[in-house]
């Protein structure tokens, strides 16, 4: 992507600011909200981060639609649309055991993880930065779930989801401030 290509997409996202640090807000909420929740029994934890993924990948298919022009866009949609798949899996079949949706969060971080570093080295929109931080840290907590899957308890699993809502709730606000307020990136 050329220099001239990059105030066009910037443009583009302050055009839409408003918007976008509240479904952040929003996502550092749900996720403090089932931080809260991580201690109940393994079905209720599993429909209830099943819904909050449901919710939050909802809301980011309205981020990707109002920002269809922007550069990131298929960023955002293919996350968006592996959380509501992963989300209403969960939901629809929360007693296939433990096992099963442990390996789907940890299969679900790794490549949401993978897929967030590679969009944001390659595209290198204004402070991909916090984008490709949040996908080392995502792909980072499903390595973890991976290598070490039949042995982590509900409550690691559990985190290692709340963490990731929160995270990623956490670093779209930081993103979007910064191409707001033009912010330095660290």
């Amino acid at each position: 992507m050329d220099a001239s290509h990059l105030p066009t997409q910037s443009n583009i996202l302050h055009s839409k600011w408003a918007w976008l640090p509240f479904t952040g807000i929003i996502t550092v909420t749900l996720g403090t909200i089932a931080l809260f929740n991580v201690r109940a029994p393994a079905i209720s934890t599993a429909i209830f981060t099943g819904w909050i993924l449901t919710f939050v990948g909802m809301m980011k298919i309205a981020d990707a639609v109002r920002l269809r022009l922007w550069a990131g866009f298929y960023l955002h949609l293919i996350g968006s649309v592996l959380g509501i798949l992963i989300g209403l899996i969960v939901v629809t079949n929360p007693l296939a055991g433990g096992l099963t949706w442990r390996l789907l969060f940890a299969s679900f971080l790794a490549a949401l993880g993978v897929i967030r570093l590679i969009a944001a080295i390659s595209l290198q929109f204004h402070y991909w930065g916090y984008v490709a931080i949040d996908g080392v840290v995502t792909f980072g907590l499903g390595i973890l779930l991976w290598a070490n899957w039949p042995w982590h308890s509900l409550l690691f699993v559990g985190s290692a989801v709340v963490i990731f809502v929160i995270l990623r709730g956490l670093f779209y606000v930081l993103f979007v401030l910064g191409i707001h307020f033009e912010i330095p990136v660290p």
